[in-house]
């Protein structure tokens, strides 16, 4: 019969060692054995933009001093570009003047109390200051683009010279923690999947694995079916955009399973079958069967471990009753 074998996307670690050989009694049969394994799933994964933050113009001016290019890493604060222009000295001069008015007018408004203005000619007056200063701090602070998070620049959408008014899109960042990992598991099993699993990711280049933690689940748009799962990192571990490796997530702890070899299974009106042994005679038992490694296959229901089970000729003694009733046609 054909050996059970998983889809590429599972791999079942075995914490004890890989089952061995059996070798069948004088009646061919053999013990249902109890043996420790642990299912993981794994696949190929990639690194993909979780989230892109657009950085745009405050202010009204023309781009100078463009420090960010494509692929540059920069860290929180880092000056990416500078604003100039007549615009843009036009507004920081207009919001100066202002804020020295206000100036002018708090002072005078303290000088006249209380003869002349009241606490709540003071309150308005220190408001309307408050505001012009904030205003012109603004401004100033506009004329210089600062990268808010660290990241790395992902585009450009303006060049050095170039006019741009408030809400311009300068450039888009992609943060550091803006990333995560993506990879299609496919498999019967993979219902089990769940936010919260940890796995770890092997970088294709051969770095150290890196922790990771299953974010979500959702269903790929793919024809096979199967999840698609989104991972995060563990560790502040920088990941680069379209970055590779293998993704294995632990989807169960180490349990013992009751395991038959492959040659006591039996598939009829598809279900699995095994032929048990006892004191009685031979007894067909339905089966749901486990992962499959080497000539070991785990049984997750319909055997107890010490039972004996068919391991030679299971298919013909099954089929034993069909056998005897068949008569070839003349």
């Amino acid at each position: 019969m054909n050996v059970i074998k998983l889809c590429s996307s599972i791999s079942v670690l075995l914490v004890m060692g890989l089952p061995g050989a059996y070798a069948a009694s004088n009646t061919g049969t053999v013990a249902v054995e109890l043996r420790p394994f642990k299912l993981e799933y794994q696949a190929y994964a990639h690194v993909e933009p979780r989230n892109i933050l657009p950085i745009r113009a405050a202010a009204t001016g023309e781009v100078s001093t463009l420090t960010a290019v494509p692929g540059l890493r920069v860290g929180k604060g880092e000056l990416l570009a500078k604003l100039t222009g007549p615009d843009y000295d036009a507004d920081v001069a207009a919001a100066r003047a202002r804020w020295q008015a206000a100036q002018v007018a708090l002072s005078t408004t303290r000088h006249n109390y209380p003869d002349f203005s009241t606490v709540q000619d003071l309150a308005s007056a220190d408001a309307v200051y408050k505001e012009a200063h904030a205003a012109l701090t603004r401004i100033r602070a506009a004329g210089e683009v600062r990268a808010p998070v660290p990241g790395t620049v992902l585009t450009l959408n303006m060049s050095s010279g170039e006019r741009v008014s408030p809400g311009t899109t300068l450039l888009r960042l992609l943060p550091d923690n803006g990333v995560w990992l993506r990879a299609n598991l496919y498999g019967a099993d993979t219902g089990r999947i769940q936010a919260g699993m940890r796995g770890r990711f092997y970088p294709q280049d051969g770095a150290a694995a890196i922790p990771v933690r299953v974010h979500a689940v959702v269903p790929p748009q793919t024809v096979g079916g199967g999840v698609s799962v989104a991972c995060v990192a563990d560790t502040t571990a920088i990941w680069q955009d379209g970055e590779a490796g293998t993704l294995v997530i632990a989807a169960s702890p180490v349990q013992q399973l009751p395991a038959v070899p492959n040659a006591a299974l039996v598939m009829d009106q598809g279900k699995w079958w095994v032929l048990l042994s006892d004191t009685h005679g031979l007894h067909r038992q339905p089966v749901e069967i486990g992962p499959s490694v080497g000539e070991w296959t785990f049984i997750r229901h319909g055997v107890r471990a010490d039972e004996r089970v068919v391991a030679v000729n299971a298919y013909l003694l099954f089929h034993a009753d069909i056998s005897r009733h068949y008569s070839p046609p003349d």
